[in-house]
């Protein structure tokens, strides 16, 4: 196959084009997936681990990226860059070495420490890390889900899969590369795999591998422009980055769960599962991305999706800013009823048989509808509330709340009682106030009267001082202002009165990090921005 010269995809560097070499002998499928699987989840960990251990000799961040050996016609695409833009390294050299149990020994030491985990996972029979792995891994690792193709040189078993996986993993060393893949490919278990411009690409059978190498020689990912202009909204490429055709994830998504429950589309159980497709693909739009990063050595995770979302009309921040100081969890949520109303109009309009089987169809009561003894979804607008903040108190000794702006409380306060009682949770919140168009129900007295003296003077403003003047608070969401909804926890305040065990997972994450804060934000219309933030210590 002859070479190709100067591809490239907007914002990234241009790669040179290169033959591709296969291995010298046929692979068996048996077994494949399974292999790959391994060999990925090897190689994700083990990058991630070792990213401590080689960040002071990381270079520019250039080379070639997994998306440009990768092909177009991915739905979906996940990659892990431990060469990332020099800026990023620094700041993930310093956020690894503030972690308690963080790399910082020997370069052999922590790739053994990887590969162990690994195995006593299982998964890895047969696969020797430091002989089959670390000879010639480099620092990326991506992989891709292709489409099915129908009959052709997968045969049957290529048809029957919702998607076809193929992974791109970084080459340092072609001729241990080619000797591993090899040996593997040897005892009848490995998965194809082809070297593409520093890479191997892996994939379930030879068929398939030489499948996506030619694919994306002919068209990589990189030059997608839907693909491109979903990661540069994103600020550029981090740690690790994430991307999916979400509406052409769907259909193959709904295949596979009919498939797995045995149901039909029109079965009741059929038909909550293309409501909930539906839902999904009406909530993430056609496309959907996300980066990992480092910002000021806070861990920061930004995801954007596109679809029929709109701020809401007036809308103003989420309340979470005036809850009381001391708050040791918060979520805070503006507009949620008016969402619910026009989501709901908007999936009974495209799918008229969700109204018959959830409600909302005049003049009738759906099953659904009479076992909540209310109407959907009015019945449920009161509790979802114009302004909505559920709070938790420092260590839940102080209990836990739930305020709702509303001008009909008395209808929210139904509809929460239908719902707990169906949860089996009837009376969990005992304590209750309705006053001023805002319901506020609590577990304790002082959980419900901090929250109910708050936001007496407007939406969510506090009479005494606010969880929004705390700095730590400020830091985790600087964007509140422009916020539909909001959240927040203080990793020290939700300790239990004696604190967390010590060694376990929660007693390490409080270790390293001291509160952590998130933002939903509709930056442009149609659009859904994600912003998490983690605030070291």
């Amino acid at each position: 196959m002859p070479g190709l010269s100067g591809a490239r995809g907007p914002g990234l560097p241009g790669v040179r084009r290169t033959r591709w070499t296969r291995p010298t002998r046929p692979t068996r499928r048996w077994g494949g997936r399974r292999v790959l699987a391994a060999l990925l989840a090897a190689a994700l960990v083990a990058v991630l681990v070792v990213a401590g251990a080689r960040a002071v000799r990381w270079a520019s961040g250039g080379g070639t990226l997994p998306a440009q050996v990768l092909p177009a016609d991915a739905r979906a695409y996940l990659a892990v860059d431990l060469d990332p833009p020099a800026g990023q390294k620094l700041q993930v050299l310093r956020l690894l070495r503030s972690l308690p149990d963080g790399p910082g020994g020997d370069r052999e030491d922590l790739r053994r420490a990887a590969y162990d985990l690994l195995a006593r996972g299982g998964g890895l029979d047969g696969v020797d890390w430091e002989r089959d792995v670390d000879p010639w891994l480099g620092d990326r690792v991506g992989v891709a889900l292709r489409p099915p193709v129908a009959g052709g040189s997968g045969g049957p078993a290529r048809a029957a899969a919702p998607v076809r996986p193929v992974a791109a993993l970084a080459v340092r060393d072609e001729d241990a590369a080619r000797a591993a893949l090899g040996r593997l490919a040897g005892r009848g278990g490995g998965p194809g795999w082809v070297l593409l411009d520093g890479y191997a690409l892996l994939a379930p059978d030879q068929a398939q591998a030489e499948d996506a190498a030619r694919a994306a020689q002919d068209r990589p990912l990189a030059d997608d422009p839907g693909f491109a202009s979903d990661v540069d909204a994103l600020g550029g490429r981090g740690v690790a980055t994430a991307w999916a055709a979400t509406a052409a994830l769907a259909a193959p998504a709904l295949a596979a769960a009919l498939d797995a429950s045995g149901a039909s589309g029109g079965t009741a159980a059929g038909r909550a599962l293309v409501t909930g497709a539906d839902l999904a693909a009406a909530a993430l739009g056609p496309r959907t991305a996300a980066v990992l990063r480092v910002d000021d050595g806070r861990p920061r995770l930004v995801a954007r999706t596109s679809g029929g979302w709109a701020r809401p009309a007036g809308a103003a921040p989420p309340g979470l800013a005036g809850l009381p100081v001391g708050t040791a969890a918060a979520l805070a949520v503006h507009g949620l009823g008016g969402a619910l109303t026009a989501g709901w109009d908007r999936l009974v309009e495209e799918d008229p048989l969700v109204a018959g089987v959830l409600g909302g169809a005049p003049g009738q009561r759906t099953a659904v509808e009479d076992r909540l003894a209310l109407e959907l979804p009015a019945g449920l607008v009161p509790l979802a509330g114009e302004d909505l903040a559920l709070a938790l108190r420092p260590g839940g000794a102080d209990g836990a709340a739930l305020r709702v702006r509303h001008p009909d409380p008395e209808g929210a306060g139904r509809a929460l009682e239908r719902l707990l009682a169906l949860a089996g949770r009837a009376g969990a919140l005992p304590e209750r106030a309705t006053t001023d168009g805002r319901l506020v129900v609590a577990t304790t007295p002082s959980a419900r009267g901090a929250l109910e003296v708050s936001g007496s003077t407007g939406p969510g403003a506090a009479a005494g001082p606010a969880l929004g003047e705390e700095p730590r608070v400020a830091e985790a969401l600087p964007r509140l202002e422009q916020a539909v909804a909001a959240a927040y926890v203080d990793l020290d305040g939700l300790a239990p009165p004696g604190g967390w065990a010590p060694g376990s997972a929660p007693a390490r994450l409080a270790g390293a990090f001291a509160a952590a804060g998130a933002t939903l934000a509709v930056p442009a219309p149609g659009v859904l921005e994600l912003d998490l933030r983690l605030l070291p210590r």
